[in-house]
């Protein structure tokens, strides 16, 4: 699922941001994107869910959104991961890069909640 910031133009990939969350409105009839960080979100305000081309399902031109079956992963399609170490020698996981903590469970991501795998296991 990805989240197009429109005051910076920016793309990312929902879960790769720390203070990515989604909000489930009082009825839990709608879910919007919520950045805890700066307060803003999908629902009145900058930002907006977009499809794999960048733009929001009304303007994109993916097969998807043509013919108005946009469905987004929000981690249900790859619910596992690997802790790998990265450029600055943390250990984070693969599919949200985020950091390992010794607070936190060895078998699933805090951040993307994926069960987690050592890269030499064959464990999947």
């Amino acid at each position: 699922m990805k989240i197009l910031d429109t005051q910076t133009g920016r793309i990312h990939e929902y879960g790769s941001n720390p203070h990515d969350s989604l909000y489930v409105n009082n009825d839990g009839r709608y879910l919007t994107y919520f950045n805890l960080q700066n307060g803003d979100g999908s629902g009145v305000g900058d930002y907006r869910f977009v499809c794999d081309d960048g733009k929001i399902p009304s303007e994109s031109e993916t097969a998807d959104a043509i013919h108005a079956e946009v469905y987004f992963n929000i981690g249900g399609f790859n619910k596992h991961s690997f802790w790998i170490i990265d450029e600055y020698g943390r250990k984070v996981c693969r599919a949200c890069q985020f950091p390992f903590s010794e607070f936190q469970s060895l078998h699933y991501c805090s951040c993307c909640g994926r069960k987690m795998y050592s890269e030499e296991s064959n464990d999947e």
